[in-house]
């Protein structure tokens, strides 16, 4: 009995430890003297396509947080956020040091969103560059890969993948939709008070 608790035990342990994921990490300086880029706070958030569907399908509407995975659809995930740290140069350093899992997986692809002027949600009429390259897709499980060694450092002669514009959202937040309800009754109110005088 007690044989058989300790291989079920050992069996539950090995299937813990192969699903479980160890760092992955990118170094070095992805995007440097690229057209565009300024210096010390242009924001660019790290993007993962999940399901390969490609980056054109990439778009954002004003008032989408720019660092939150759940504002960018099912086929993205957002692993952090980077900032221009040098002159014309965004460093990769520990905000793209992540765990894989949850929908991310080596062999994704990956591509740094820069913002021109959002820093925290997107503004609409903002224009952000999705910058990639075919050579930008996550290692294997806890290895560490470094721009101009295995991943292309993208530089001025480089065009970005796509520009686009925030677009301004169509849908009303919850809080619009009770602050019109709120007007309605009010003006309700109002005319009833009318009658009734």
């Amino acid at each position: 009995m007690k044989l058989r608790n300790l291989v079920t035990t050992a069996a539950i342990g090995l299937l813990i430890s192969t699903s479980s994921y160890a760092t992955v990490t990118l170094t070095g300086t992805a995007l440097k003297s690229v057209t565009g880029l300024t210096a010390n706070g242009q924001i660019g958030v790290y993007v993962i396509d999940n399901n390969n569907t490609g980056f054109g399908s990439f778009n954002l509407l004003s008032g989408n947080s720019i660092t939150s995975s759940a504002s960018y659809g099912a086929n993205f995930t957002v692993v952090g956020s980077v900032t221009s740290s040098t002159f014309g140069g965004i460093n990769i350093g520990s905000p793209a040091a992540f765990a894989l899992g949850n929908g991310v997986d080596a062999g994704d692809h990956f591509a740094i969103v820069l913002f021109t002027t959002s820093t925290t949600n997107a503004i609409a009429g903002d224009t952000y560059r999705i910058w990639t390259d075919p050579t930008w897709v996550l290692p294997s499980d806890s290895s560490t890969v470094q721009f101009t060694v295995a991943l292309k450092q993208l530089t001025s002669t480089d065009s970005p993948a796509s520009t686009k514009t925030v677009a301004t959202s169509a849908v009303p937040e919850p809080s619009t939709y009770a602050a019109i309800a709120g007007l309605i009754v009010l003006g309700l109110t109002a005319s009833k008070r009318r009658r009734i005088a």
